[in-house]
């Protein structure tokens, strides 16, 4: 049975426009080896995404759908874990971490769920294609990335500047044509709707009786109230970005990957350091374990980015959060 989205928290009808740090949030924090660790936060998150900074170690998600314990890692195609003591519980402005090591470096990317920001679905899946998987964004997501909770199978991503194709996140593989058996109605695929995603027939998106869990991201174009956006760019054949990589405000996060060649995920944010001097930005990879990398990756703009240390002549797709405003 499809399970509806909850109401969602935060602005209403009649409030004021939703703020970027109403809906996300970046926490770093040295671990002291405490197992489990309760970790404030400014907002309420309904996504944990954990990555241990300083050596290897993989991905932890964890969200308010589908309870606490329930960790998957996006370097991994591996089914979901269950922590019975508790690990990855949520409550009011604080969650509790997987235990790390005495001076661990720990990064958590929080993400609330908001219209025209961010939703979470969990379904399980019935083989039939076409089905249309209701979603509370009331925009058309921008990105969308399904996990198969019960078993091992790819993470399977759909991107708004990449009509008609698909990607996994969990390696670095060009994105490739969708038939429509993941996303589509199983002879081609289908572009998201302002309430509605489909999926194939793919046991990665809908196999009979599995279960499954889809992030979604909108892409709002708004350039006054918008904070969310997921667009693509072409490098030059040095790598970098012709100019800046228009947004219409400043972005604090970024996911980025090549969609026309094989090449990371990578994911810089203000929080941790994204320069274009020294030794660089701080990326991390969701596709990979390894700990966090200092390498030249451009830098923000109050108008957008600028990227660099890319692949040559190679067109990108972004995912691109706002700003605290």
């Amino acid at each position: 049975m499809l399970m509806r989205p909850l109401m969602f928290r935060g602005a209403a009808g009649g409030a004021a426009a939703l703020r970027p740090q109403d809906v996300y949030q970046t926490v770093l924090y040295t671990s002291a080896g405490e197992s489990p660790k309760t970790v404030s936060s400014a907002i309420t998150p309904d996504l944990v995404w954990g990555k241990q900074r300083n050596s290897q170690f993989d991905h932890q998600l964890f969200d308010s759908k589908r309870g606490a314990g329930k960790i998957l890692s996006t370097n991994s195609t591996g089914a979901e874990s269950n922590f019975p003591d508790q690990y990855g519980s949520i409550s009011t402005n604080q969650f509790s971490d997987t235990g790390y090591n005495s001076g661990d470096t720990v990064s958590n990317w929080l993400f609330r769920r908001a219209p025209k920001f961010f939703d979470i679905v969990t379904y399980t899946g019935d083989g039939t294609s076409g089905r249309q998987i209701p979603h509370g964004l009331g925009i058309p997501p921008g990105m969308v990335i399904v996990k198969r909770r019960d078993g091992a199978v790819s993470w399977r991503t759909y991107h708004r500047a990449a009509p008609g194709q698909a990607a996994s996140l969990e390696d670095t593989g060009a994105f490739f044509t969708d038939s429509g058996t993941l996303f589509g109605n199983g002879s081609s695929a289908v572009a998201p709707g302002s309430t509605s995603f489909t999926v194939g027939q793919n046991v990665g998106v809908n196999a009979s009786g599995a279960t499954y869990v889809a992030y979604l991201f909108a892409h709002d174009p708004d350039p006054v109230n918008g904070i969310v956006q997921c667009g693509s760019f072409t490098t030059d054949n040095t790598g970098e970005s012709p100019g800046l990589v228009p947004l219409p405000w400043r972005p604090q996060y970024v996911l980025v990957k090549p969609s026309t060649v094989s090449g990371n995920w990578e994911v810089l944010d203000t929080t941790r350091g994204w320069v274009n001097a020294g030794g660089g930005g701080k990326v991390l990879r969701p596709n990979t374990s390894e700990a966090e990398l200092s390498v030249v990756r451009g830098e923000p703009d109050n108008l957008g980015f600028y990227w660099a240390g890319g692949a040559a002549s190679a067109t990108y797709v972004y995912l691109a959060i706002r700003a605290p405003i």
